[in-house]
């Protein structure tokens, strides 16, 4: 969902922003996702309706999406019994449950009337566009989510293109991950820098965190039938420094877009392919 989010297309006046709502109860577990793209077309839900078919697959271009598979949204079903989705003038559900389920739209309103209220409420500046509604297949699913969402963390928003605010509301917190990006920032010599802010939506509690960053291209790579007319990869070094321009020496973790792991490096880390 996060790498579809950061693929889509937003408004040159919006910021963009994904966010997540998980909520359970012994009878219903759920997860809602809101983001403020432009909105579903034609050719997008036609994408959803097929297998190994993506909107994001062009001959000719020479820079990538994160995802471009056309399986992606699927997986969703490892998780869950049924998908409600609303964007622009569509609303309608994926059921697995059901004959062909997975890529047979069934139309319907959102958020359907027998889901519990819990992720029905809407929060300003979200979901203003594509909104999906996840059934869990139950409590181990849930559990495994909110496991996942507990690890996130507000350095991930370094090495996405395109999502500046993550928010995730579970039983065990309610946060909301924001970045500002600075090209040429003059109190470190003009370099490139990210600022990361963390806030608690419970207390307002904020912690800030400064990051340089360095990339870097390498060109000339073997051919991959897969990504045809690509021939240039990005490394992106991410270094934390204190206010006073001082690096911050601390295990930093690895990424290809989406968190891979800790490798007892001190920089994060992005490697990815155009």
């Amino acid at each position: 969902m996060i790498q579809n989010a950061d693929d889509n297309t937003f408004e040159n006046d919006v910021v963009p922003t994904v966010a997540f709502h998980l909520v359970g109860s012994e009878n219903a577990w759920q997860m809602r996702i809101d983001c403020n793209e432009v909105g579903f077309g034609k050719k997008n839900i036609e994408a959803l309706c097929r297998i190994g078919d993506s909107t994001k697959k062009v001959k000719d271009r020479t820079k990538g999406y994160i995802g471009e598979k056309g399986i992606g949204f699927k997986s969703v079903f490892k998780v869950a019994n049924a998908v409600h989705i609303s964007s622009k003038a569509y609303s309608f559900r994926f059921d697995r449950r059901g004959m062909l389920g997975m890529i047979t739209p069934i139309i319907e309103t959102f958020p359907p009337s027998n889901l519990i209220g819990g992720v029905q409420r809407q929060v300003e500046g979200e979901g203003k566009e594509t909104q999906l509604l996840l059934e869990l297949m139950g409590e181990s699913e849930f559990k495994s989510i909110n496991d996942e969402l507990q690890k996130l963390k507000p350095q991930i928003l370094i090495f996405l293109r395109k999502i500046r605010k993550l928010t995730l509301h579970t039983p065990d917190q309610d946060v909301q991950f924001e970045i500002q990006r600075v090209a040429e920032d003059q109190d470190l010599d003009g370099k490139e820098t990210a600022t990361l802010t963390r806030m608690s939506l419970r207390n307002n509690e904020k912690t800030v965190e400064k990051y340089l960053i360095v990339r870097r291209l390498q060109g000339s790579l073997a051919k991959d039938d897969r990504r045809d007319n690509i021939d240039v990869t990005e490394a992106v070094l991410a270094f934390p420094v204190y206010k006073n321009r001082q690096p911050l020496v601390q295990a930093q973790h690895t990424y290809a877009y989406l968190p891979i792991n800790d490798y007892g490096f001190n920089v994060s880390c992005l490697f990815s392919q155009y």
